[in-house]
């Protein structure tokens, strides 16, 4: 049986040098040939058919949106064409389906990569992930004013000018493993998961400590 890394395999090139200039960023967000993947409360809009694929949009249907101060990440480029996350979730319940009620589903990214293609399964973990970075950090953690956003999307800046503290996502590292007995394998499950989902056994770790530890 084939081992699959379903987030690997990323084909957007995301520019880390050219994201940080804020007018390339803006031409890019006004660009008619850039795509958008909206989410609504972390849940990306996808196709339906006989597999599942992300609904990329184009300018005027996202342009509402970033009008009411949607957060937005440049997710990256692909042949030359930038690719934007953006949260859909400011307009509302109402608001946000109605536009999009005819274009697919809001569906959770769990749910979604086991029916995606591996590129896009991981792009949506991009997506996902970064957006919940800034829905959580829209304060600074050393003096608490209000955080905006800079890069792109890829880090935060505090809004006092006495301060003016960066902060930057998190990278959380996690243990993950494989108990094999011969042609058996142990794994485990919660009674949230999915039916009939039994993942791998894993753990987070602890400051310190190392990958066998946990």
């Amino acid at each position: 049986m084939a081992r699959v890394n379903v987030f690997s395999g990323n084909p957007l090139d995301r520019a880390g040098n050219e994201r940080r200039d804020d007018s390339w960023v803006t031409d890019r967000l006004k660009d008619p040939q850039t795509r958008f993947v909206p989410l609504w409360q972390l849940r990306p809009l996808m196709a339906l058919g006989d597999s599942l694929s992300i609904n990329w949009l184009q300018l005027d249907a996202i342009a509402p949106f970033l009008e009411q101060s949607a957060e937005y990440v440049f997710l990256g480029l692909r042949d030359g064409i930038a690719h934007f996350a953006v949260d859909v979730s400011v307009a509302g319940p109402k608001k946000a389906d109605a536009p999009f009620k005819e274009l697919g589903k809001w569906i959770d990214v769990r749910s979604a990569a086991t029916s995606a293609s591996l590129e896009e399964a991981s792009i949506l973990a991009q997506a996902r992930s970064m957006l919940n970075w800034h829905a959580r950090h829209g304060f600074c953690a050393v003096c608490g004013s209000p955080s905006t956003v800079s890069e792109a999307g890829y880090s935060r800046r505090c809004s006092d000018e006495a301060c003016k503290a960066m902060h930057f996502p998190r990278t959380d590292p996690v243990a993950i493993m494989l108990v094999l007995d011969g042609d058996r394998a142990l794994l485990g499950r919660q009674k949230i998961f999915a039916p009939l989902s039994y993942p791998a056994l894993a753990g987070f770790m602890d400051p310190g400590e190392t990958l066998e530890a946990t």
